[in-house]
């Protein structure tokens, strides 16, 4: 990658036809792309993983290149200024996420129509994200709620890439402790998620299906829910064994086996106390539990 750059930096050599400039301007193009794409794959990693600074690094470099094929004002580049937004907001600067944020949004606007719904909701979303760091959350839930509304336009209420804002604003929710409210957009989460986990395995479709990234952020998002539902429910409510469930379902589903019995036992536990041992409900749990217990002892 080094060689490429370097490369690339050099002034372009003297070519002697139209032709041969439209050949060198093609493979320019191509290793910008290329050099783009893997640097925001890159930020995109390191953000997951807790390394913001070099999440932040990537995700400008990203946007250089990114800004170099596109140009200034390109809806193209509304992603990059996004990925660094989200990167930047990591480390708490949020005046710099504000500039990044009014960028992307202004070349929004410039483009009217033709922006696709999904960018509207990524960009509502990391408004909504730094308004609640900022404190601000009648601020962050308004955007939020455009989030969640463009995400409908683009797929569906109640698909799951339309679960991140109502997690988001659940979580807001709570933080006001507006119970009620909060359960009730945590239930749109679970609910999704269950639906989707029971018909992909119904369907035999693979878990590399979802994004990899989207997956692990589910399983952050059901953790979340199931303590949050424990601490406000009680341990033997019904709805604490359903967040339980569907993450024994989504652990299952990526092979995950551990991981999935585990919390397959625990809202087995919960069924069993609520419904008894003859429910449909506990025989499916049970089915499951004892289904990743033999992968886990074949494993080994």
């Amino acid at each position: 990658m080094k060689a490429l750059l370097a490369e690339l930096e050099q002034p372009p050599p003297v070519l002697g036809n139209e032709e041969q400039r439209a050949s060198r301007t093609a493979v320019v193009d191509h290793a910008h792309r290329a050099l783009a794409e893997l640097h925001r794959a890159e930020a995109s990693a390191a953000l997951r993983q807790g390394r913001s600074e070099e999440a932040v690094s990537a995700a400008r470099t990203a946007l250089k290149f990114t800004l170099r094929i596109h140009g200034e004002g390109a809806i193209e580049i509304v992603p990059a200024y996004l990925l660094l937004a989200e990167a930047t907001l990591a480390l708490g600067r949020h005046s710099q996420v504000q500039e990044l944020l009014s960028m992307a949004n202004w070349t929004v606007v410039r483009a009217g129509g033709r922006v696709p719904n999904e960018l509207r909701s990524a960009m509502h979303r990391n408004f909504g994200k730094l308004y609640a760091a900022q404190g601000k959350l009648e601020e962050a839930l308004t955007e939020l709620a455009r989030d969640a509304y463009y995400a409908s336009l683009q797929v569906g209420p109640d698909h799951i890439d339309a679960t991140t804002p109502y997690f988001h604003m659940a979580s807001i929710f709570m933080a006001q402790d507006n119970t009620e409210a909060a359960l009730a957009f945590f239930d749109r989460v679970v609910d999704s998620w269950f639906k989707y986990l029971l018909a992909a395995t119904s369907a035999g479709d693979a878990a590399s299906s979802v994004p990899s990234a989207q997956l692990q952020a589910a399983s952050n998002m059901l953790h979340v829910v199931a303590t949050s539902r424990r601490q406000l429910l009680g341990e033997e409510h019904v709805a604490v064994g359903e967040a339980f469930f569907t993450l024994a379902l989504l652990h299952a589903w990526q092979g995950q086996h551990a991981e999935a019995q585990g919390h397959g036992e625990q809202a087995l536990g919960v069924y069993r106390g609520a419904f008894g041992d003859d429910h449909g409900s506990t025989a499916d749990v049970l089915a499951l539990v004892q289904q990743q217990q033999e992968a886990v002892d074949t494993a080994e």
